[in-house]
């Protein structure tokens, strides 16, 4: 009896330490996969070097979601990025109910497109990987000729602007093409003839007198 009773004991030990465990995976991981998202979806026509999935999504900052997929969208050669977003970051929403909640921010969110919420690239500190930030940006700093929308149901197509760093790399070209564009032997050639004549000026008697 006293047997039987051991083994009893340590089958609800066994029991409970396993519906712990898979109490913290739930919550750890697997309750992402049941919580209420809104999906926005965005492309970009330069590279995505450093952006993955799972990058974090930011508004003006602030980590509101992250990166659920990134594919080729071959015909129009660009990069679809599709990302999934927290909206209980988004507060000052009075819902009586999670669907409410999420159409208010789905239509918040549409608001601020049409106000000029645009995406872009940005580094995530010195280690070379990157992230999605949303800002709004003006419209004399948008693409010159905007990328093909995506339209879909339930999902927000936000457009790309240029990101920080491909700003960069297009001032650092420009500027060498500036400068690949200097005739530095002319430049030389004037310099020196000007140097002769400034010598030839000193050497004047009368001049060095004067100086003198």
């Amino acid at each position: 009896m006293l047997e039987n009773k051991r083994y009893y004991r340590i089958g609800l030990v066994s029991a409970g330490a396993l519906l712990l465990l898979f109490g913290m995976l739930f919550f750890l991981g697997l309750a992402d996969k049941f919580a209420d998202r809104i999906h926005f979806v965005t492309t970009f026509s330069e590279s995505v070097q450093g952006l993955t999935k799972g990058s974090a999504v930011k508004f003006k900052g602030v980590p509101i979601g992250e990166v659920e997929r990134i594919s080729i969208l071959p015909e129009q050669k660009i990069i679809r990025v599709d990302m999934k977003i927290d909206p209980t970051v988004f507060s000052g929403f009075n819902a009586d109910s999670s669907d409410e909640r999420i159409r208010k921010v789905f239509e918040y969110c549409l608001r601020e497109r049409d106000a000029g919420l645009c995406c872009r690239l940005d580094l995530a500190g010195v280690t070379g990987m990157r992230y999605v930030e949303m800002d709004f940006i003006a419209p004399g700093k948008r693409r010159a000729k905007p990328l093909e929308a995506i339209k879909e149901p339930g999902v927000i197509y936000f457009p790309s602007v240029p990101g920080t760093f491909s700003n960069i790399i297009d001032s650092v070209a420009a500027s060498l093409d500036n400068i690949a564009k200097v005739d530095i032997k002319k430049i030389s050639g004037e310099l020196e003839k000007n140097l002769a004549a400034l010598n030839n000026i000193l050497s004047d008697p009368a001049i060095r007198q004067t100086i003198d």
